[in-house]
């Protein structure tokens, strides 16, 4: 019976965990397509793509994933182990205890010292906050200033939104 038990509860937490991965991927990926479709300021050659992903707090069993362009000219102190490859950007994983779901999911490359600042810069970069249940859906997006363009490209990428989403969000 124990080792029925135990089986079980490996495949759930194994499931759990390949879902997991299967979502940040999607959101990472969609993101790099949503900007350079926007076409701001997006260079292969010297923007690099910063993820991380922490608990959030205001939402129980949810998660906080938040994707942002950055240049290496402006990248100090941020803590990472890894280089990794999306859609041919360089992109580094914010290091923390979910840094380890992101291995596996892209293309792994060299290591490189990335933050290459001679100071702090303080900017306002465009970033997409996340918070998404167990489920994969999209709980709340923090600083959505009402980019409806987003969540209609969001729906066509396969994103599911919670039945509180719009409550959280104070979506008319």
């Amino acid at each position: 019976m124990k080792m029925k038990l135990s089986l079980l509860l490996f495949l759930i937490s194994v499931l759990s965990f390949s879902q997991d991965k299967k979502t940040i991927k999607n959101f990472v990926e969609s993101f790099v397509e949503y900007r350079i479709k926007d076409g701001e300021f997006i260079r292969k050659t010297t923007d690099i793509l910063a993820v991380g992903m922490m608990n959030d707090e205001g939402f129980k069993n949810c998660k906080l994933l938040s994707i942002h362009f950055t240049s290496a000219d402006l990248l100090s102190g941020y803590p990472y182990k890894n280089v990794f490859k999306v859609k041919d950007f360089k992109t580094i994983v914010y290091e923390n205890e979910f840094a380890e779901k992101f291995n596996g999911i892209f293309k792994k490359t060299p290591y490189e010292v990335l933050n290459l600042a001679k100071y702090d810069y303080n900017y306002d970069p465009i970033m997409w906050n996340f918070v998404f249940n167990n489920k994969s859906e999209i709980e709340i997006i923090y600083g959505f200033q009402g980019d409806f363009a987003l969540l209609d490209f969001l729906k066509t990428k396969g994103f599911k939104f919670s039945k509180d989403f719009k409550e959280n969000m104070d979506i008319d």
